[in-house]
């Protein structure tokens, strides 16, 4: 499984907390949203997690260690994600690319690693494609609820896996 952090971004929130909590700075927007975490699954890009929504300035990594995804892991299982999950005490469970070490270059195999990593999460960016279709997650979300922001954000990543069941993401092997 993939995970990733994906932004639903908001209207400016009346609360002074939360609009701080919110706020992105990131993305060259400037503006507020909400994270969700979401699992992909690797070979068909259906999304089997869902954890959220967490204020926008959280790191990916604080978001994985709070959301409840590592109690439900099996013995062995790992996870893929990108740099923002790279984490020494979580490197038995998650696999991260190769960072660049200083003043030095990566190793062949940790290029190939990279390159072989960002090939298959390809599957992962056509999911969140494919998502934020809708428009109550793909543009500013205009209400100041949060819970039903939550459920909405289910809603459209349930009938993102149906129209992912009947139109798969077709997936090549080029490494």
């Amino acid at each position: 499984m993939f995970v990733d952090g994906t932004v639903v971004f908001s209207r400016r929130p009346h609360d002074v907390r939360r609009r701080t909590a919110a706020f992105v700075g990131k993305l060259l927007s400037k503006r507020t949203g909400w994270t969700f975490e979401v699992g992909v699954r690797r070979f068909d890009g259906r999304i089997v997690w869902i954890s959220g929504p967490y204020p926008s300035r959280r790191p990916d990594i604080t978001i994985f260690r709070s959301g409840g995804l590592i109690r439900r892991l099996k013995i062995g299982e790992r996870i893929c994600g990108d740099k923002g999950y790279a984490s020494k005490d979580l490197e038995k469970i998650v696999l991260t690319p190769a960072k660049k070490p200083a003043k030095r270059d990566l190793s062949l195999n940790a290029v190939y690693s990279n390159i072989r990593n960002n090939f298959q999460r390809e599957i992962v960016e056509h999911a969140f494609a494919r998502l934020k279709k809708f428009r109550c997650v793909g543009s500013v979300w205009r209400g100041h609820d949060l819970v039903f922001l939550r459920r909405t954000f289910f809603v459209c990543c349930a009938l993102t896996n149906i129209d992912l069941s009947r139109n798969p993401i077709h997936k090549t092997n080029n490494v």
